[in-house]
């Protein structure tokens, strides 16, 4: 992995993003570990995707922003976010279940179940 300096002063550049052009926006950030919080933890993911971090005179992408943020020497506290997955264990027992159409009977008509007990009155 990339050597980072966590502590040098960074310059973030946003705002392109796969959904349509979006005027390029200026972040400056006293540390590189701010800027690298910011674009994880605020920036929508198609505008992390086209934002470059630049620390003195390295830049890096979206991968490398990833990287840092996730890397044991990130220095600050990271966010606890919430996962839009479910939990693995919910998925295992999702699995385990028969799916819906092949556990319910095929419904009968109202008029379906009448017509029985007509025909018994009937006959009888």
């Amino acid at each position: 992995m990339t050597r980072f300096d966590y502590r040098a002063a960074a310059e973030l550049f946003t705002g392109r993003s796969a959904r349509g052009a979006r005027p390029m926006r200026y972040h400056r950030f006293d540390t590189g570990a701010e800027a690298v919080r910011f674009a994880i933890e605020t920036l929508p993911s198609d505008q992390l995707i086209a934002c470059v971090l630049k620390i003195d005179e390295n830049r890096y992408r979206h991968g490398e922003i990833r990287a840092f943020y996730d890397a044991a020497a990130y220095p600050l506290p990271r966010k606890k976010t919430e996962s839009k997955e479910e939990p693995a264990s919910v998925v295992a027992n999702a699995s385990e279940r028969k799916p819906a159409a092949a556990a319910k009977a095929p419904a009968k008509s109202k008029a379906a179940a009448r017509k029985p007990a007509l025909k018994s009155k009937s006959a009888a």
